[in-house]
Parts: structure tokens; sequence; C-alpha cells
């Protein structure tokens, strides 16, 4: 056997033995291996798909839900699930469009496509934005700017495949232009491998039976869930918003596991308390087979929900508090008896805590909105005059007026400067300083004074000349020792933040270049004048340390959480922490609370604002001066029970012309609290 005929047996003999082993591989897999191999032969592709956690809950201190999430489903065109070819693709529009249509719901496309009419005597839409969609349609086709519209339909028609071998339309004109409506959208909302498009939203039963039933190519019923307000209206300023991740907040999420379409708390609480309420996602493992169906789905991970956070607030006094406010304004105005007397009262702020822990009971800022229709209402909130975007009450800066007497009052007792039983004669016009000689309310009104009086009395009728005299004798430097360790010009520790304040003084004047400090200043700071600038939050956390013996809580709006489905009941707020003390002696507590029940009592107007609520009251008004082209400012500060306090409230209505006037919401709230 030559060389050649040696080489030719090796080659049959090589491929007769590869043609035995396929063979036997072939046996293997058909008779010995087929159910495991089966539905392998079907399966064209592997998806793994998000499902969504469940966000926490938001609820008030007792367990009642204020957001929530409610579930929709939407129509969405997946990328994955199309068939190749553009005319397939067209079919598969066209069907899901009538679908929509056929259930009553609507297609959502781009709303400033520039072609209108029927096909192919078809306009270009008028307006400036729809030239600029017209534009971007232009130079990414690359078509010629002057192009017409009949021309670019039938352009827009044959690239997308619409069109016959004899340049017919292969649909309806309604249709073709619904298709390049569509596929337009489809650019213009980045639709690619990672992310689909919603063609309808909030869809019903009937939609989601019709597309589960038609099987159309593309479609898929996705559930969505939105955030949903128990009291829409209420509590606006303090829960907050979700929205996308911020660009410049990406790495900060990034690391924390979101993936970058996450959505996320944006504002208030549901920014604050983001941590407890976001849930972890899981993973869906989708299979399917060549022609685009699915064979087989199973949880790869199963999502974990999210935390329920409880607030401190009660949601009956925060309503009480809100509408309380609104109505307040109203009476003001309605009440004005002339120029700057009420008559252009149009905002203000309220806040009532715990004085023995901080805990904010109620926080309300007018005017306000409704977060249900935030999105909507957002131009309009943007520039109103009066902003209904900041929250006034942790935000708000406004000179405490005559409300900072309590506060001289305590430091000068405290001091020994006085003691309760100290007698000034006020006589109107304070005359100590021969350059500057300011005059207490009583003399400007009537030219009177209040004579020989106390500090029990200086409150009650809150005359300027003895607090001229009782803080030129404190001095500036130890008025402002007190006000620091009562808060004020002092971060509250509030959860939401707010603004810090200023405490007028050499330091403040010193540190923004103003003028020097003199020792007339002095007297008019210690009736709550000067530079003197804090939050309707920090004024209540200096009534709220008076009223408890000298501790300075921080003000909190976090009571706890709840695991998913765990015993609400056994939630429980943290300790409550401590900013600073001073201890107050019972004599000079006593003598501060009875000053102001006696502010109640002695007042028919004030008194008649609290005439329905079932304990004693103590409070103190306030008035500030805001220009000579508007109304005072109005403050008033109240504890309830009068003797012995568990609670405290501020409110402040700009341009509310009398302190007495801004009494009328903490009425409101304490007739629910103590009402309870």
């Amino acid at each position: 056997m030559d060389r050649t005929e040696k080489r030719d047996t090796v080659v049959v003999a090589v491929f007769c033995l590869a043609c035995f082993v396929f063979t036997a591989r072939l046996v293997s897999l058909q008779l010995f291996n087929r159910d495991t191999y089966a539905p392998a032969s079907d399966t064209v592709f592997t998806r793994e798909t998000v499902i969504k956690a469940e966000r926490g809950s938001i609820c008030d201190r007792y367990g009642r839900v204020l957001v929530y999430n409610e579930y929709t489903y939407n129509l969405d065109i997946d990328y994955y699930l199309l068939p190749d070819t553009l005319k397939e693709e067209n079919e598969a529009f066209i069907a899901l469009a009538r679908a929509v249509q056929k259930a009553g719901h609507e297609i959502i496309l781009s709303p400033d496509y520039p072609l209108t009419g029927t096909y192919p005597d078809m306009s270009y839409v008028p307006g400036e934005a729809a030239g600029e969609v017209r534009a971007k349609i232009i130079a990414r086709y690359r078509r010629k700017s002057d192009i017409t519209a009949p021309e670019l339909a039938k352009y827009l028609a044959k690239r997308y495949d619409l069109l016959d071998d004899d340049g017919n339309l292969l649909c309806t004109p309604e249709e073709a232009l619904l298709v390049m409506q569509l596929r337009w959208s489809l650019i213009e909302k980045g639709f690619s491998e990672t992310g689909s498009y919603t063609l309808a939203e909030d869809i019903g039963l009937d939609l989601i039976t019709l597309i589960n039933e038609s099987r159309i190519p593309g479609g898929v019923i996705r559930q969505e869930s939105r955030r949903c307000y128990a009291y829409p209206g209420y509590a606006s300023h303090i829960l907050g918003q979700l929205g996308k991740i911020y660009t410049e907040d990406w790495p900060y999420y990034r690391e924390r596991g979101y993936p970058m379409d996450a959505m996320v708390g944006i504002s208030g609480c549901e920014k604050l308390f983001e941590e407890y309420l976001r849930g972890v996602d899981g993973v869906l493992v989708t299979e399917y087979d060549k022609d685009g169906y699915i064979i087989n789905q199973y949880v790869k991970t199963q999502p974990i929900p999210g935390r329920d956070v409880w607030l401190t607030i009660d949601i009956d006094l925060q309503i009480a508090a809100e509408d309380g406010l609104r109505a307040n304004i109203d009476y003001v105005r309605e009440h004005a008896t002339g120029e700057h007397t009420g008559e252009d009262a149009s905002a203000g702020a309220f806040c009532m805590v715990d004085v023995d822990t901080g805990q904010v009971l109620a926080i309300a800022s007018y005017p306000t909105y409704d977060l249900t229709t935030f999105n909507e209402d957002y131009e309009k909130l943007a520039s109103a005059e009066v902003s209904p975007l900041i929250n006034r009450a942790i935000n708000g800066l406004y000179a405490p007026g005559s409300t900072f007497k309590i506060g001289v009052a305590a430091a000068a007792l405290t001091e020994g400067i006085i003691t309760p039983d100290t007698i000034i004669n006020t006589t109107g016009k304070y005359t100590y300083f021969p350059d500057y000689q300011p005059r207490c309310w009583i003399y400007v009104s009537t030219g009177g004074s209040h004579g020989p009086i106390n500090v029990s009395e200086a409150i009650r009728v809150s005359c300027n000349y003895f607090f001229y005299e009782v803080g030129r004798r404190l001095g500036i430097d130890k008025m402002n020792k007190y006000c620091t360790l009562y808060g004020l010009g002092q971060p509250t520790g509030f959860e939401l933040g707010g603004a810090v304040g200023i405490l007028a003084g050499p330091a403040y004047r010193s540190e923004n270049g103003l003028a020097a400090w003199k020792e007339t200043d002095t007297i008019v700071a210690a009736i709550g004048q000067s530079e003197n600038l804090f939050s309707p939050l920090q004024i209540n956390m200096y009534i709220a340390s008076i009223a408890n013996g000298g501790t300075r809580y921080a003000a909190t709006i976090f009571y706890g959480v709840a695991d998913f489905g765990a015993d609400q009941s056994k939630v429980s707020p943290p300790r409550p922490s401590v900013l600073g003390t001073l201890e107050l002696s019972s004599s000079t507590r006593t003598t501060l609370l009875r000053a102001m029940d006696n502010v109640v009592t002695s007042s028919w107007t004030i008194s008649d604002m609290f005439r329905n609520v079932p304990v004693s009251v103590g409070g103190k008004t306030g008035t500030a001066q805001v220009g000579e082209t508007k109304s005072e400012n109005a403050l008033f500060v109240a504890l309830a029970p009068a003797d012995n306090p568990k609670v405290a409230a501020v409110c402040v209505i700009e341009q509310g012309h009398a302190g007495s006037n801004a009494a009328y919401t903490p009425g409101k709230v304490f007739e629910v609290y103590f009402g309870k």
C-alpha cells in the first residue's frame, strides 16, 4: 500500500470515528437526556428585571398613616420584546395603540411633534417649540432645512418602512402619523436596551386583559407605585417629596447600592428618613422563547420593603394648626379698622412642642400647598408674591417683640438684678440717656405711664419702660448669655434644619461690619428689637425651656420606626436630647408663669380666644415693626396648663398688627389637644 492509499485510509477512518461520536452524542441528547435539554432548545435569552421594593409609610405619633403607596399599572413598550423588522414593529405599535384607544386610555406621545394633518398632505405645526423639534428631526436625518412638511412626511414614511413597493401606505394615514409620532417619542425618551417606554399610564383591568390575551409583541404590563397623601394639603412643608437622583448626588447614592433611575426623598421627611423608608429591590428572572414569549419566570432575589417612620406630630393638632392659621389671617384682615391695622396680613407660622421632650406636636406655615398637585402647581407656587414654598415655621425670621421680655425677666431674676417684688417707677418716657429717650407704648398712645410696677405687672401690661431699665441694669453680655442658653440665635437641633437667627449684640455687629454697639442699643434689644431675629421654632423652644424650669431640649420630629408587618404598637420615641440647661429657681419660674397667666386672664380679647380650652392658659403678646408701609408683625406665645405647662406654642402673623391677634391659632390647637 503506497503512501497515498495509507493517507486515504487514515482520513476515512477519522471521518468514520467522528460520525460515530456525533451519532452517539445525538442519541444521548434525544433519547436519554431529552427532558433536561428540551426546554433549553426553545429558550432564546434570559433577562433579569428589578422587582421594586415597597417604600415605607410615614405616620403620625399614633401610627395614623400620612403618606403611603398606591399601586397602578402602565403599558410599556419593551425593547427586547419588539419584532426584528421595521414593518413588524409598525404593526405592533399600531396594534398596541388600537388596544389603548379601545380601552379608553390616552396614548402618551411627544406633545411637540411638528407634523399634523392627513398623510401625505401634511403641514408643520406653528410655534417656536414645534420649530425646534422640526429642526432636530431634520438634523437627525440630514434633510435640507427648507424641506416641506409633505416631503418630510414621505421621507419618514419611507424611512420607517410604512410604504409598499409602489409607495402606498401599508396602513391608514392616521396610523402612519401615529407611528411617526411614536418613533420620534421613543428617540426623545432615549428608548433602548436600558429603558422601556410608557405608552399608557394608570391602565385598567380591561386593557391589562386585552394585552395579555392578544400577546402583541413589544407590549408589557408593569406595576408602578406612587406616593399618596391621606390628608391632602396638610403637613406639606414637612412631609416632602420623592424625585430622581440629582446628578451631583449620584456618587452618594451609588455607594449605597441605588440604581441610577431610583426615586429617592428629595425634600422634607422623605429625604430626612430615606435610610429607613427605602426598601431593597429584588430581582425577577424571565426566560423567553425564540418568538419573544415568556416561558418561565422566577424570583431570584426577594425584595425587602422599607420601614415605616413615625413622626412626633399629631395629625389632629396639625389640621387644627393649619386650619387655625388660615382662619387667623382671615380674622385679622376682616377686623382691620384702617391703614396698617392688619388689612395686609397674608402669611404666618405656628408650632407647638412638648415642653418636657422637645417633640414637635404641630408645625404649620401659611400659605401652603398640596403635595398631590405640587408638580402641576409649581410654576404658580414659585411665582406667588407671598411664597407658599417657604417653611416659615423654621426658616422665617422675625423680631420677637415683647415675647422677648420673658427671657429678659428670667435673666434679671436669676442674676439678682431684680426680685419678684422690685418696684420700678415707670414714667412713660425713658430719660436715663440724654441723647436717646425712647417712649413706652402707653406714653405714645395716651401720654401716660404704667407708674410704679413690679416684674409680674410689667409682663402683664408689656411695659417697655420697665424693660429698658432692666435691660440697662442687666447689660448686653449677661442678657445674651441667657438668650444663648435659651437657644435664641442657636441651632434648635431640629432634624429638618432651619434658620439659626440673629442674636443682637456686639459680636453680631463686629462680625458683620456694623456700627459699634452702644449702651442705648442694649435697651432696644431688651424689648425684642434691634437686630434680634428668630424663627418661630426657636421662639417656641425658648419659651418651652422657661416653662420646664430651664432645660433646653433639641426640637425633634422623629418618633420611631416600625418594621414592615411588625407590631406597630411597640414603637417608642428615642430619649430627649438636651442641648443646654439653666437652673431657674422655683420662685422665678412661678413668677413668670403667673405673670403669663395674668396676661391671658386680664385681657378679654385674649381670654376669649381660649374660652373653649378646659385648662388655664398663660401667654405673652409681641408686636414688631417691619417698616412704615406695612402693619406690624403679631406674635403670641402660649403655655398650658398655666401653672405647670405640658405644651408650649407660638404663632406669628405677618402684618398681624397686634400681638393679641395671634392668639387665635393657639386657642384652636389647645382646644383639640386638651379636649382629647
